[in-house]
């Protein structure tokens, strides 16, 4: 979509400036910057109010039942289109290590708001959704088009909450509707440490679905906003291993915690 509004912005730019009869000189290559930016700018608010509307019909409330619908290829759109504005060069590796035809736990370290929005577009053929804060899906617009696209609100005030969360999720992965995401350190990590400590309950959900764990590890995106308007950002999400339940079914949560965050902070480590 971006390169699609790109081009048709710099296709404006030039019309205009072919009709004026005004191409050779200096002061027209600024009229086309002008106009092409113009154009661009219109372009993206025009895609965010069509976006804003779609929303509307989503529902607040209820689960999709089929995760390929309208409201999740607009969310892929719209997260496409965000991610090239903040010039995000992303280099994903070990996705072959991802199961075909098999619905999956993917679990990583949290550096950004960015980071289930990059794991979304980079796996969407795996209809992947996330696990999320209820502040998330509280958000106006997009917050609807999250959980219409699968994502499922974490309330971590409500324990009671919470479980039915864990529980949906792993009925998505069980019933083959979806595969989830969710980032055990519950929240974003801003101190000077690789790794936070891990919530051993998002491991339940792989247990409780009997699904394998994909291990992943993401960099740089919290250099995102700080860079975006002077230079792009290299991202690297790296697909660290592939843990099948049968190695999982005998252990307990805080021992396959234990082991996949010591999985994350030696990759983080070694990178």
């Amino acid at each position: 979509m971006y390169y699609v509004y790109m081009f048709l912005s710099a296709a404006g730019a030039f019309i205009s400036a072919s009709a004026k009869q005004s191409v050779k000189s200096l002061l027209d290559c600024r009229e086309i910057i002008i106009v092409f930016l113009t154009i661009f700018l219109l372009l993206i608010w025009i895609h965010a109010a069509v976006t804003m509307i779609i929303s509307v019909f989503a529902s607040r409330k209820n689960q999709p039942k089929k995760l390929k619908n309208i409201f999740r290829s607009v969310t892929l759109m719209t997260i496409n289109l965000f991610l090239h504005i903040m010039k995000a060069k992303i280099h994903v590796t070990g996705a072959e290590k991802i199961p075909d035809n098999q619905r999956f736990l993917m679990v990583g370290n949290h550096l950004s708001i960015f980071d289930p929005m990059i794991a979304m577009y980079c796996f969407r053929d795996k209809e992947l959704a996330f696990v999320s804060k209820k502040e998330n899906i509280d958000m106006p617009f997009f917050g609807r088009l999250m959980l219409a696209s699968g994502c499922i609100p974490l309330d971590r005030e409500n324990n009671r909450s919470a479980v039915k969360s864990i529980m949906t999720a792993a009925r998505n992965i069980a019933e083959n509707r979806a595969s989830m995401g969710i980032y055990p350190e519950g929240g974003i990590n801003k101190s000077k440490e690789l790794l936070l400590p891990f919530h051993h309950g998002s491991f339940k959900i792989a247990l409780k679905s009997k699904a394998p764990i994909v291990v992943t590890s993401i960099r740089n995106t919290d250099k995102l906003k700080k860079r975006f308007l002077w230079k792009s950002t290299n991202i690297y999400l790296d697909v660290i291993k592939v843990i099948p339940y049968d190695e999982i079914s005998d252990l307990k949560t805080a021992e396959i915690s234990q082991m996949i965050r010591n999985d994350i902070l030696n990759h983080l480590k070694s990178a």
